[in-house]
Formats: structure tokens, sequence, C-alpha cells
């Protein structure tokens, strides 16, 4: 990987990073997902991993919010 390329992933990161710390809530599309698959959050466009999801729906629910509204039919 030239450095060129390695700069462009690194604004990548820095740009996807500021999204998801920006966003006030988290929602995703309620579909079918892969393990390994990242998942786009349609609030703030950020992608996250499913495990990061998932603890994020956790910390959600465990404040008092109701999973579903940031993954419609978690609950089922």
């Amino acid at each position: 990987m030239s450095l060129t390329s390695s700069d462009a992933l690194w604004e990548q990161v820095k740009a996807n990073s500021a999204r998801i710390r920006g966003c006030k809530r988290h929602r995703f599309e309620a579909k079918p997902v892969k393990l390994g698959q990242k998942q786009t959050c349609l609030e703030c466009g950020g992608q996250i991993s499913l495990t990061d999801m998932g603890n994020y729906i956790a910390g959600f629910v465990a404040a008092g919010g109701d999973a579903n509204a940031i993954w419609p039919g978690w609950t089922k």
C-alpha cells in the first residue's frame, strides 16, 4: 500500500469515526446480515461492525431505550 493510499484510507476512517461519534441516535435497517459485515446507520451514514452495533443496542436498552427503535424487530 502506498503512502498516498494509506493516507486516503486513514482520512476515510477519521471521517467515519466523526460521523459515528456525532450521531444523536443510530438506526439500522433490519435485514439479514453476515458475520464480518458492517452496518450503515440510516441517520449519519457511518459504518460499524455487528459487534459494535450489538453493544450500542445493549447500552441503549440498559439506559431505558427500546432496541426496536434502533433495529426494527431486534427483540423478536
